[in-house]
């Protein structure tokens, strides 16, 4: 039943994340275009909803495969500060709306540390979206710093928030999956109550804590604590000094349109990034590998992005293998486009041959921005 529960999920991820190509897509192309402010609200109105809808998704995802995959630690360094100030310049416009400023209390000039930072940017992130959605007005507050511990060193982030509060009687039920305070036909609150669940597991997997203290009717704080190794920020900034030397060092002027590939059996997508890329990029389309295999050996492309499930006949691995031995293309950037959205799967495309890889639904900005990267633009 695991197995069956799994292998469920894995295809709803491709069946709802392929379509969400064309409605966040689509609706994002409109609100750009159109001048009517009716219709331009309503387009936005699309938008939104659309990215609540891949919110829900990927929440649901992703407790499915904390519970059939064991999860892997990647330790980098990272700017606590730096990432904590762009969290809070994305919550800005949201707490905004509803009267909520954001404020940050960091005592320390700079708070550099060795871990995962995909799982700390998750929990700080989930922790200001219930903050955001629980407070009606008044303020949210974020901190952070490092403390030492019987000779260990200590990550400690708070998010403090003058929202609804959480009862005592049900302190204990908002870690579990789907569960929230207020539930049934009178729930008070929009969202998957799994929020939580992900932040828990993510704190136990890191080998540190998590603590609530709430009180109705004047807030509540959550308090992460996780072991972490202090590294110098001037470390980190050689290193960035490093990358951008090689960047500038590595840029060609191009004068031409870089000519690209993509193959998609979804019509709908093919269509969105057509109109996407094509200011851009000299870009051809197939709808299966059999026309790709064609197109590769009359033209010449300096990237490709290839869909993993392309229906029936070759799926997107075996054609990005089969590419690999025309000549030419043994070392040209090949992007896995998919629906497969979770880290084991970026992991495994790119341990597969992949150069790139990017999630389905994404965003207009996502995919330039991916492009410009590969060609330095």
């Amino acid at each position: 039943m695991n197995r069956v529960k799994a292998y469920f999920f894995a295809n709803m991820s491709h069946e709802l994340r392929t379509p969400f190509v064309g409605i966040v897509g689509f609706s994002e192309l409109l609100s750009e275009s159109l001048q009517n402010p009716e219709e331009k609200e309503m387009a936005n109105q699309i938008l939104k909803s659309s990215k609540r809808l891949t919110e829900t998704l990927n929440k649901i995802l992703n407790v499915t495969r904390l519970e059939f995959d064991k999860l892997e630690v990647k330790l980098r360094d990272i700017d606590v500060i730096e990432m904590i100030d762009q969290l809070k310049i994305l919550f800005s416009k949201s707490a905004s709306a509803k009267n909520i400023s954001i404020k940050t209390k960091i005592s320390q000039d700079e708070i550099v540390v060795k871990t995962d930072g995909r799982m700390l940017d998750e929990m700080i992130t989930n922790l200001l979206n219930n903050a955001i959605k629980y407070t009606q007005d008044g303020f949210i507050d974020i901190s952070a710093e490092t403390i030492v511990r019987e000779n260990k060193n200590y990550l400690l982030l708070k998010v403090a928030d003058t929202g609804v509060g959480i009862p005592k009687n049900k302190q204990e039920i908002i870690w579990k999956e789907f569960r929230q305070v207020s539930e049934g036909m009178n729930r008070s609150f929009e969202g998957t109550g799994l929020g939580l669940t992900i932040i828990k597991k993510y704190v136990e997997t890191l080998s540190g804590k998590i603590t609530l203290e709430s009180e109705i009717g004047k807030g509540s704080t959550f308090v992460i604590e996780i072991p972490v190794e202090i590294v110098s920020k001037k470390e980190v900034n050689k290193s960035k000094e490093i990358v951008l030397k090689q960047t500038q060092n590595n840029i060609e002027i191009k004068s031409r349109k870089p000519k690209i590939l993509y193959v998609e059996d979804d019509v709908i997508a093919l269509s969105y990034v057509d109109k996407v890329l094509k200011a851009f990029y000299e870009i051809d389309t197939a709808f299966n590998a059999t026309i790709a295999l064609e197109l590769a050996n009359k033209n010449i492309y300096e990237a490709m992005l290839l869909d993993i499930n392309l229906g029936k006949g070759i799926d997107g691995v075996e054609l990005m293998q089969m590419m690999r031995k025309i000549n030419g293309y043994n070392k040209i950037p090949i992007v896995a486009v998919t629906a497969y959205a979770a880290e084991s799967d970026r992991l495994e495309f790119l341990a597969k041959g992949f150069t790139h890889y990017l999630s389905k639904p994404f965003t207009s900005v996502e995919l330039r921005g991916m492009l410009g990267k590969i060609f330095n633009s």
